[in-house]
């Protein structure tokens, strides 16, 4: 057939740093003695708190894409993960936080992650009083936060199957703005360590990197070769081809389409999350979720509970409050009057790939449900 190539036929990207010689070098021995530092380092940064969950680990992964003509890849990743849960019990009142790191390279000794925990269950003790009644506010929201509502509606968003079936609420939207002017997405399936990075994707065609919403406007999406093949045999669109965008569960399994390394930018760039607070004025800070993979990715609506909130009244933090409801539409809140913040943290995602999001100021969109 003319045109066609087959995928050992196309040229294909290295990607660096998917596998570190020092963690295949790590023991059991080694994993215990990182332990250790961790539950010392939480002792010393308050002598309070105690570590009642979590775990470090390291893992090497061996594979190989084989076809009818040999192997067309092989290779080993590495990773190396830790994550904690701190507990302050005192006075009758219970605060607790689950920070975690991960990473294709060795992470440090005592990860910035255990600090991270420590410090969101010292700053959620003594909740103040607010009024109970529901209020559409600004809201920032930090990456920790934010990641779990982007990574289960944004990358189905821009799935080409979801936009050819008009499940995306980004259907119809192509060539036109759907996230605030200044706003960049890209899937970057080349990054140096990345999560979700390889040279060559499920299927066997090459990785590449792909602005998929530029300056607000939707360019372009991901594809597989399997879902493209399928979406012009049912008359869906007239023409599609793989963007390197294939995943697969196992050899058993057939390839599906995911994101790589995710990637929200600013073309402002980024403010700090004390600059964040005082363009806020008045609103709230949330830093973690629960119920994430209950938001809805076709239309983008949501409705979750936290319990790592804080008040924000002029500028300043007043205090935490003991628990809230925030619901939303994350379409409508990306679409306008959004800043982010200066420091993007790759994040485990409910998707395929990692979130590499900062924290994000949301100024309308959202609402706050007070318990």
């Amino acid at each position: 057939m003319q045109g066609f190539c087959l995928p050992e036929n196309q040229k294909s990207t290295d990607v660096l740093g998917r596998c570190d010689s020092k963690i295949l070098d790590v023991s059991p021995e080694d994993l215990l003695e990182q332990a250790d530092s961790i539950l010392s380092e939480v002792s010393s940064l308050d002598s309070r708190a105690v570590v009642t969950g979590g775990g470090v680990g390291v893992s090497a992964t061996a594979g190989a894409l084989v076809t009818s003509q040999g192997i067309l890849s092989s290779g080993i990743t590495t990773s190396h993960g830790a994550g904690v849960q701190v507990s302050i019990d005192e006075n009758d009142e219970l605060t607790s936080a689950w920070e975690s790191s991960s990473s294709r390279q060795l992470l440090k000794s005592i990860p910035d992650c255990i600090e991270s925990s420590v410090h969101w269950a010292q700053c959620t003790r003594g909740p103040i009083e607010v009024d109970s009644q529901a209020v559409d506010c600004p809201v920032m929201m930090t990456s920790e936060g934010f990641s779990p509502l982007f990574s289960v509606c944004i990358p189905a968003a821009v799935k080409g199957e979801k936009l050819a079936r008009k499940e995306s609420f980004w259907s119809g939207n192509e060539g036109k703005m759907v996230l605030a002017n200044d706003l960049t997405l890209i899937d970057d399936g080349l990054m140096e360590g990345g999560m979700g990075s390889s040279s060559l994707d499920g299927e066997g065609v090459p990785r590449q990197t792909q602005v998929l919403v530029e300056n607000g406007r939707l360019v372009g999406s991901m594809w597989s070769t399997r879902d493209s093949a399928q979406m012009m045999a049912e008359g869906r669109i007239e023409h599609a081809q793989s963007t390197g965008s294939a995943y697969r569960g196992s050899h058993q399994s057939p390839p599906y389409t995911g994101c790589s390394d995710m990637i929200l930018k600013s073309s402002k760039g980024g403010k700090s999350r004390d600059d964040l607070i005082s363009h806020m004025e008045n609103g709230y800070i949330v830093h973690s979720v629960m119920g994430a993979h209950t938001a809805n990715p076709t239309s983008g609506d949501f409705s979750v509970t936290t319990s790592t909130i804080l008040k924000v009244v002029d500028g300043q933090i007043a205090g935490p409050i003991k628990q809230a409801g925030l619901s939303g539409n994350i379409a409508k809140a990306l679409s306008k009057d959004v800043i982010l913040g200066d420091r993007p943290i790759i994040q485990d995602s409910y998707s395929t790939g990692g979130m590499h999001i900062p924290d994000v100021l949301v100024m309308d969109g959202f609402r706050i449900n007070p318990a």
